[in-house]
């Protein structure tokens, strides 16, 4: 090979570089707006996301979710449509009275139990440390982003979008009991 065959060479792979990492950078700096950059996903802070929190439900409800349309919904909800998606918790969950732990702990009566309160089950921190009841409100949040709504949890599953299937979900929770927790009143 001759030194200008090489230099031809040479050349042709710098003005690849160039184009490239040059025309990402030219790319960058067309579409940026310059600081005006708005977040597309607001971090909840540890205060913000306790319980009963007007910072939480601001953010819930900014998000397009929040409870009190769950609410609104849990009357005429289907416990046989929340059966039909729980079918993919099933794998992690038992709901039988009595059922054993699996992944994640038997639901059996979960709706106003104690968070974190199935003897023998090895919670997250974040699960064992959360205070208080599994209230609709808490379920619901919960179930709609549980990494979300309890930072920390070791519950894997992404969450239910749509309120509609959130109220399903609750409605089959609910009567996983012998005695179901009485329906929130709007």
């Amino acid at each position: 090979m001759d030194s200008m065959e090489f230099n031809k060479i040479a050349g042709a792979v710098l003005s690849a570089l160039l184009i490239i990492f040059g025309g990402s950078t030219l790319i960058h700096e067309l579409n940026a707006s310059h600081g005006k950059h708005k977040p597309a996903y607001q971090l909840v802070s540890a205060d913000a996301s306790a319980e009963g929190s007007e910072s939480a439900t601001a953010t819930e409800a900014e998000a397009g979710f929040s409870y009190e349309e769950v609410a609104s919904l849990l009357a005429t909800a289907s416990a046989d449509a929340g059966k039909a998606k729980f079918r993919q918790c099933s794998a992690c969950h038992t709901v039988n009275e009595g059922g054993a732990n699996r992944v994640g702990p038997n639901l059996w009566n979960v709706v106003d139990r104690d968070k974190g309160s199935i003897d023998g089950f090895r919670y997250s921190s974040a699960m064992a440390e959360k205070e208080g009841n599994w209230s609709y409100e808490n379920l619901a949040l919960f179930l709609h982003d549980p990494k979300g709504w309890m930072p920390g949890t070791k519950m894997v599953f992404r969450g239910i979008a749509k309120p509609q299937d959130v109220a399903n979900m609750l409605a089959y929770l609910r009567s996983l009991s012998s005695a179901p927790k009485p329906l929130p009143s709007n």
